[in-house]
């Protein structure tokens, strides 16, 4: 059908609209995206700046614990220096006062339970990991341990073990600041007597490599322990791999603890890995601790716990040199 010179220029328009059109939809995806990226980059921004401001949170509670604190008048006394630093877990007595913290881990019944089975510390070399507050140390050096190694990684902590070093003047105490995991698998020095792990396998990636690691470097671990159960922690089931064999747990994802709760003491990283009890003695057996002394221990408000000492020789013997 022939169209008339109007027609044409009606068509011709409409043509003309409807690449338009086509071209502005197709800006508008375009613009879309653009914005759903800068929204993408935006949202990272935020967060990246949430995490920075919660690391300058974190590293402040390490600074001002012991940069605010006015020195008391008078003589220096030992009950001034638990002053310097606040938040204490540990409960230490001076010159017949209680000071510091709530908790009296310096008579601590694990401990001692410890140094009972193994026939004491007298004359012995320990590595201690993860001193907290250095009670167990004081403990194991006041049942005669010639050296203790610990190695604490928050420094909070680790200043606070160097004021009871000097109250207690506990000079056969070495704290070294670091992460306990990568001393122990570098560690190329004579062998330790014994290893007190108190509260610390479960804070860690995959404790199975750690208890591989130590048994290089003793023949006796001490250890105290949260351990998984069908509930407990509420993160996920999971292996984790040591040595070619695979052990069960669950995970604990710390949600950030790190980062932003005063007083964190848990683990370096951001997720740990708690062991089923038997799965842990299984590593340790595995691990050629062959001898394991348990004692049945309650459970605490984050779940149930193990309290054994694993050995390479039965206790009350001496490892064969």
């Amino acid at each position: 059908m022939h169209l008339g010179p109007l027609q044409v220029l009606k068509r011709e328009t409409w043509d003309r609209i409807c690449q338009r059109l086509s071209e502005l939809d197709r800006q508008v995806t375009d613009q879309g995206q653009h914005l759903t990226q800068l929204d993408q980059r935006f949202n990272q921004t935020c967060l990246e700046r949430d995490e920075l401001k919660a690391e300058v949170e974190r590293l402040q509670q390490c600074v001002q614990p012991y940069e605010l604190v006015t020195p008391p008048k008078g003589k220096p006394t030992r009950e001034a220096m638990f002053g310097v630093m606040r938040g204490w877990t540990t409960q230490f007595e001076v010159d017949g006062k209680f000071v510091a913290g709530p908790i009296g881990m310096c008579s601590d019944l694990r401990m001692l339970w410890h140094m009972d089975i193994i026939g004491g510390a007298v004359n012995k070399r320990a590595l201690e990991l993860g001193p907290l507050e250095g009670a167990h140390t004081k403990t194991m050096i006041e049942h005669g341990a010639r050296e203790v190694v610990s190695i604490e990684g928050f420094p909070a902590c680790w200043l606070r073990c160097l004021i009871v070093k000097e109250a207690y003047q506990l000079h056969q105490a070495q704290f070294l600041f670091g992460n306990f995991c990568d001393y122990v698998a570098d560690y190329q020095g004579p062998k330790f007597d014994f290893v007190l792990a108190a509260g610390v396998l479960y804070h860690q990636e995959n404790p199975a490599r750690l208890i591989l690691d130590l048994a290089r470097l003793t023949d006796q671990v001490l250890v105290w322990s949260q351990v998984a159960d069908e509930t407990h922690p509420n993160g996920a089931e999971a292996t984790v791999e040591a040595g070619g064999r695979t052990y069960r747990g669950r995970i604990n994802d710390y949600l950030g603890a790190r980062r932003v709760e005063k007083g964190y003491c848990g683990g370096l990283h951001s997720v740990a890995f708690w062991m089923y009890p038997e799965e842990m003695r299984r590593a340790f057996i595995d691990a050629g601790f062959r001898f394991i002394v348990e004692r049945r221990w309650g459970a605490t408000p984050s779940g149930p716990s193990v309290l054994f000492v694993a050995s390479k020789y039965p206790c009350g013997q001496t490892a064969t040199k």
